[in-house]
């Protein structure tokens, strides 16, 4: 799920996923509008690593309320 803005700030509109990740993803695919994971995009390009992509990732989900989808718990 953490990635799945990621795409679709890209444009991809067709994913395979094990059954298992399903509702998560498209929860958190419908919960952002593509100009808005655009800019996610954009942003997340310029990064230097991984590890900041990461981390920006899970903040801009938790800034949605999407983190106990990748974080169970919280």
């Amino acid at each position: 799920p953490l990635a799945a803005p990621l795409m679709l700030g890209l444009g991809v509109d067709s994913l395979s996923m094990s059954s298992g990740s399903l509702l998560k993803v498209k929860w958190v695919m419908r919960s952002f509008a593509r100009s808005n994971a655009r800019q996610l995009t954009n942003l997340a390009l310029k990064m230097e690593d991984s590890s900041q992509v990461i981390n920006f990732m899970q903040g801009a989900l938790d800034d949605m309320g999407l983190g106990r989808l990748i974080r169970p718990g919280r």
